[in-house]
Formats: structure tokens, sequence, C-alpha cells
């Protein structure tokens, strides 16, 4: 008797390779897409960020002539905006400090918005622990 030369996979076994890839798919997919829209996120934060340092040195610098339009966009802070989503920025007169920032990150689309009665810090919105996230 001839003995058959077996070649090959069965129809059972590539099945259930591709099941299995499947699965990996359907796991793997959500967390990369995840990760993107963190990343994303955390830009945004990172440009409010420096947005505040900027608003900062110019209160350092200028004090109360530090407005939100000219004198910070023009002078201290080096991105650009769209027209109509300029960043908003309030400064408590007297103390000048920063008592809220929104701003809308061109790159991302993201809106940061922080405010704190008694001044804003860099590391709020580094920390971004009280301020909100929005697209």
């Amino acid at each position: 008797m001839k003995k058959l030369n077996k070649k090959g996979f069965t129809l059972i076994e590539l099945l259930a390779v591709i099941v299995i890839l499947a699965i990996l798919i359907v796991l793997a997919v959500p967390a990369v897409l995840n990760i993107r829209t963190n990343s994303t996120k955390d830009l945004a934060k990172a440009a409010a960020a420096s947005y505040l340092k900027s608003v900062q040195m110019c209160i350092s610098a200028d004090g109360e002539n530090c407005d939100d339009s000219g004198s910070i966009v023009g002078t201290y802070y080096d991105g650009k905006f769209e027209s109509g989503k300029e960043p908003s920025v309030s400064i408590s007169s007297g103390s000048n400090k920063v008592t809220s920032l929104t701003f809308i990150d061109p790159k991302t689309g993201y809106t940061v918005t922080i405010s704190d009665a008694n001044g804003i810090t860099t590391a709020d919105v580094e920390n971004i622990n009280n301020a909100s996230l929005s697209k």
C-alpha cells in the first residue's frame, strides 16, 4: 500500500487561525485609536500650557496693559489662530492673576477651559486636573 503524502493545512486549521487573527484585530484596533485620541488631547493641553506661560510672561512684563489679543499673541506667543478662535483670557485686576483661560487648539480642535478664582498656575494646565476638555 502506498502512503499518502499529506501536505498543507486542513480547512478547520485555517479557520481557527482566521478566527484568532480576527479576535486580535478586534482587541487591538480600539486600543490603538484610544492611544491616538489621548495623544491628541495631550497636544491640546500642552498648547494651552504654552499659551498660559505666554500670558504669565505678558502679565509680569506689562501688568494690567496685558490683554488677551494683541500683546500676548503678537509678542509672547508664537502660535497661529483662526479668526474667531483666538484664546479667551480673564485677568483679575489688581492681583494680575489669570483667573480663566479658554484655549481652542488650532491643530487638534480641542477646547481647553480652566478657571480658578485664586489664579491659574502653569501646573494647573499641565496637570489639567480642574480643566474641561471638549471638541
